[in-house]
């Protein structure tokens, strides 16, 4: 590989800076056949070239949604990425604030198997001591995608795939476990459609902070604009200086304090460059404060008798703490603040006769935490007590309530 250009086919670290190309609109004509893009960086002739399996087409956006939503839900998981991912289809339509149906599924499906089939080849070509060489880079997004069919007789109600299980091109995964990945939230996206380029600047954004460590970093109005690629004159030079501001203005006013898909919110400020020449984005990030969304009094104040019910329900549960959401956690300890002891664990002895029967029946329980929380409910209910959040006048566990 030259040594100029160590990065220009690194296609793992590149599917952003080209995903235009890579990555192209779903009515983009001719995605059925092969597509080739060159380029010449510090005299290396560089080139992509994307070839389709036969009778199907190139990755558009919309398989790039959901190659972004999977790393989302690897991240918020902290799921070892080395290793094949299992994921349910519902909670790639969940990332990507799609409402869950049989069409949603089945085109989630339908993109998986071309980011699986796409054959992805990286060129360079540069002459050294008067000869030529080339160095070529064939890649694969997903090494593999396994699909698991719903098992109908249990009621399931869509026929068809439930889950799935993904494999990474093991290049990726090692940029997913270095952050560099775009961690954004797909209900925020879609609600910037409207100014596609603040869709793109949230897109860029995401990457550039968190390849960063969501270490504070700032963006020069000449850089947001080579970002956009506005050619028009009036952001150029000495006269285009009051337009770039009110641009940057709009860029903060649109993304400051808009949450990413991990526990990070966007902290955008413009300010003036130090020559008072020019303006920049000043970007950082501040963790999202999860609040619990119950309105009971806390009434085991002991910290040590909380902790003790918290290591119980998630021993009962047979789960790694590490692997629990942060949302979980939180909700664990809130549960073991505001309800008393005997209902903890009478909901925990529930809890484990429930699971111990239908691991009988050879059932699986896919969210322990959630089938632990419908215990509680019921056992709070039971006890003439609120549940934490309000769950209606016609909720099916309330019988003896106060």
């Amino acid at each position: 590989m030259s040594i100029k250009t160590p990065d220009t086919i690194r296609a793992e670290r590149n599917l952003t800076k080209h995903n235009s190309f890579i990555f192209p609109h779903p009515r983009t004509k001719g995605l059925e056949k092969q597509r080739i893009q060159s380029w010449i960086n510090s005299g290396v002739d560089c080139s992509i070239i994307i070839t389709p399996m036969l009778h199907s087409t190139t990755p558009t956006s919309r398989s790039h949604k959901i190659l972004l939503a999977i790393f989302i839900h690897a991240q918020l998981e902290k799921i070892d990425i080395t290793k094949p991912i299992s994921i349910s289809l519902k909670r790639i339509a969940d990332i990507l604030g799609k409402k869950w149906g049989g069409r949603v599924a089945k085109e989630i499906c339908q993109e998986l198997k071309i980011l699986r089939s796409t054959n992805f080849e990286w060129k360079e070509s540069f002459k050294e001591k008067g000869k030529t060489n080339s160095y070529m880079n064939l890649f694969s997004i997903l090494n593999d995608v396994q699909f698991k069919a719903k098992d109908i007789k249990k009621g399931e109600y869509f026929k068809g795939v439930q889950s799935i299980v993904v494999e990474f091109n093991r290049k990726i995964g090692q940029n997913l476990q270095d952050n560099y990945c775009i961690p954004i939230n797909f209900k925020i996206y879609e609600s910037l459609n409207d100014k596609p380029y603040i869709q793109i600047m949230y897109l860029k954004i995401g990457l550039y902070i968190t390849s960063n460590k969501y270490k504070p970093q700032q963006l020069s109005a000449l850089k947001v604009i080579e970002i956009l690629n506005i050619e028009s004159q009036r952001y150029l030079g000495d006269a285009g200086k009051k337009h770039r501001k009110v641009l940057l203005e709009e860029i903060r006013h649109r993304l400051d304090k808009q949450p990413l898909a991990t526990s990070y919110m966007l902290n955008i400020s413009v300010s003036e460059t130090v020559n008072q020449e020019d303006y920049k984005l000043i970007i950082s990030t501040s963790k999202i404060e999860i609040t619990p969304r119950h309105q009971l009094e806390v009434i085991n104040k002991n910290e040590q008798l909380v902790q003790m019910l918290c290591y119980k329900i998630i021993e009962a549960m047979n789960t790694d703490y590490k692997l629990l959401t942060d949302d979980d956690k939180v909700s664990i300890k809130h549960y073991c603040e505001v309800y008393p002891q005997n209902i903890i664990e009478l909901a925990i002895t529930t809890y484990k006769e429930r699971t111990a029967f239908k691991t009988q029946q050879g059932e699986v329980i896919k969210n322990k935490f959630a089938y632990f929380a419908s215990c509680l409910h019921h056992q709070a209910h039971d006890s003439g007590m609120k549940w934490i959040k309000d769950c209606g006048t016609d909720c099916r566990y309330k019988t003896n309530e106060k």
